[in-house]
């Protein structure tokens, strides 16, 4: 009787601990390997992304505007990664667009490979002028390496008074219109509607966006 009894502890200890060791095996196996779920796109990032690339558009047109050059840039730089990643977030998990950090050659040649629309090959040039801006972020590199800055509102300025002689430190060449025809193409290939983004928004910010903006927004439908 007493050697049933030992053996029915025994059989509750065993079970026990290959319940206890099922849970670890399964906590390690969550911390290195994140489940399905994470990997999937998720649902309301578009929404947040358009937000604040919108909110960034506006900043960095004001600032353009206004000449505030090299910080229009940086947040025109903002605008065109928050809103390709708005797009990429259909397709792409959370993981897939942090690894691309702030690269927008990276986020752009994805938003390329979903959408490829041959009017996008284009603009690659300046997606690579505005990428390095985010060297400018902070002004360190600047310090260490100098730059020779340049804003133009259209691509027609650019031609007629850029000079093309080598310099030592590194050019930072921002176009306007680049931008503008960009972001009017991200949402338009990327099946995003603006409004969405501008209803309520305040008449200055609207103003501050069509200002002398070759490629708007088309109209509400």
């Amino acid at each position: 009787m007493a050697d049933v009894r030992r053996l029915t502890v025994t059989h509750r200890l065993v079970a026990a601990f290959l319940t206890w060791l099922k849970r670890l095996l399964a906590f390690i196996r969550s911390s290195l390997w994140p489940r399905a779920r994470s990997t999937e796109p998720w649902a309301e990032a578009e929404t947040h992304f358009g937000s604040r690339g919108m909110h960034y558009y506006v900043g960095g047109r004001f600032l353009s505007l206004s000449q505030q050059f090299p910080v229009s840039a940086n947040l025109l730089h903002h605008a065109v990664e928050m809103l390709l990643k708005a797009a990429l977030s259909r397709t792409h998990p959370r993981a897939a667009l942090q690894a691309m950090q702030h690269n927008l050659r990276k986020a752009w040649l994805a938003f390329k490979g979903v959408h490829p629309d041959p009017r996008l090959n284009a603009l690659d040039a300046a997606v690579s002028s505005l990428n390095k801006f985010e060297n400018l972020r902070y002004p360190d590199d600047a310090l260490l390496k100098g730059m020779v800055g340049m804003f133009a509102l259209e691509r027609s300025h650019v031609m007629s008074h850029q000079t093309h002689a080598a310099r030592p430190s590194p050019q930072y060449v921002l176009v306007l219109e680049d931008v503008d025809e960009l972001v009017q193409l991200i949402f338009e290939v990327g099946g995003m509607n603006p409004h969405f983004y501008l209803n309520g928004t305040h008449p200055r910010a609207i103003a501050v966006l069509n200002e002398h903006n070759l490629h708007p927004f088309p109209p509400a439908a």
